[in-house]
């Protein structure tokens, strides 16, 4: 009997590895495109520095140009290393924590983690080198820290994780919906009671950065600064239609275009409505196989966290009010939650608990038909249109192959 288990865990082993080896070519491919495309978002957005004096989202292209001016490198170089870096942080990471899952329930686990594995936006050209892959990789990594090293919740440790939050407002200022999910970690899954002053001590950091961003939008100066620094490596159309050139766009103006964006058809509701729903299905069979109304029940009696989880529901709905990216800005939601989910289970695990894992006979069709449709189906990198469909990674996959 040991050595057919064995055996089954060397066999789910190899699978998961097989896939997440299949997805990183697949993200790899795409971002090599977007370089040898020069794209002037996917590289672009990277590339925005701090040359013509403080500005929103720099501090990324700011290590981009000194890592560029100190090993004679391209600039775009360095950015296609930098997110070939991040998104191995986040798949290497967040693999590690599932992993133990996968092996025990392979059919459920990857049922309800194909957001993080099937249908990652990195696998389009579109979706590719989005910055949010920064605040992934760091969610994933600190949730596999908190399961390794539960001593975690320390003041220095909300220190190096409130300096990180500010580094990631500072390469994307919307990122700032999201770091409630890093604070809710850290009160889920720490041994002892994390108290709420030091929470907020270590917030306020944060919101200071969002505020500095906010004010210094950039313009048109900046902007011609930047294109002019970036030379040849500049992104495609830099100072008319590139990510740098909406430095020079006020907030008002960029509201306002995003408001046209959303009334013209297909009409952004049905890319939110479709990517809630998607989402929603991994997050039901949970409920259903009585994981989530345990954890829910057990972390917020035990360490509280209610109004952690409130902001995390609540706070990334004003993103969805001003920009357009709502199937991106879900994705990020959903991947976010199920880290957390992932972490809370496995601290739930170490302390001695199980949870129940309901099995039922539709299962398998369920997790089949789940995954085609997820995968092949929207892949919600921003404002769905038509031309869409298909776009998920076992969509671009069969669309690779010559017939």
């Amino acid at each position: 009997m040991n050595e057919v288990r064995d055996d089954r865990r060397v066999l789910i082993l190899g699978i998961s590895i097989a896939l997440g080896a299949l997805v990183a070519a697949v993200i790899i491919r795409a971002l090599w495109s977007a370089y040898n495309a020069n794209h002037p978002y996917i590289i672009g957005d990277w590339e925005i520095h701090y040359a013509g004096g403080f500005v929103r989202r720099g501090l990324v292209g700011e290590i981009v140009r000194a890592l560029s001016n100190a090993f004679s490198i391209e600039p775009r170089v360095v950015v296609i290393v930098l997110q070939v870096l991040a998104y191995a942080f986040f798949f290497v990471a967040g693999l590690t924590l599932v992993l133990p899952v996968i092996v025990e329930s392979p059919r459920f686990a990857f049922l309800v983690c194909s957001p993080l594995t099937f249908s990652f936006a990195a696998v389009s050209p579109e979706g590719g080198g989005r910055k949010e892959i920064l605040f992934l990789a760091a969610l994933s990594f600190q949730a596999l820290t908190l399961v390794r090293h539960p001593g975690s919740g320390s003041i220095a440790h909300l220190a190096v994780l409130s300096a990180f939050d500010v580094a990631l407002v500072l390469s994307h200022e919307v990122l700032i919906l999201f770091i409630p999910f890093q604070f809710l970690l850290v009160r889920w899954c720490s041994p002892g009671p994390v108290t709420n002053s030091r929470l907020v001590v270590a917030a306020v950091p944060v919101a200071v950065a969002f505020i500095a961003a906010a004010l210094f939008h950039g313009n048109q100066s900046q902007v011609a600064t930047i294109c002019s620094s970036l030379g040849e490596n500049a992104p495609e159309r830099c100072n008319d239609f590139s990510a740098i050139s909406w430095l020079g766009v006020s907030n008002l103006s960029a509201i306002k275009s995003g408001y046209y964006m959303m009334t013209q058809p297909p009409f952004i509701e049905i890319t939110t409505a479709q990517g809630f729903l998607l989402g929603l299905v991994p997050f039901s069979l949970l409920a259903a196989n009585g994981m989530i109304p345990t954890l829910l029940q057990e972390r917020l009696r035990e360490r509280g966290g209610q109004m952690l989880l409130i902001a995390c529901l609540l706070l990334p709905l004003p993103g969805f009010v001003v920009g357009t990216d709502h199937g991106r800005w879900m994705f990020v939601w959903w991947s976010a939650a199920m880290l957390v989910l992932a972490a809370t289970a496995r601290t739930r695990r170490a302390e001695g608990t199980e949870s129940g894992s309901g099995r039922f006979p539709w299962m398998m069709a369920f997790w089949s038909i789940f995954l085609l449709l997820y995968a092949t189906a929207w892949n919600m990198p921003g404002v769905c249109c038509p031309e869409a469909i298909g776009r998920g990674a076992l969509g671009r996959l069969v669309a690779a192959i010559p017939f």
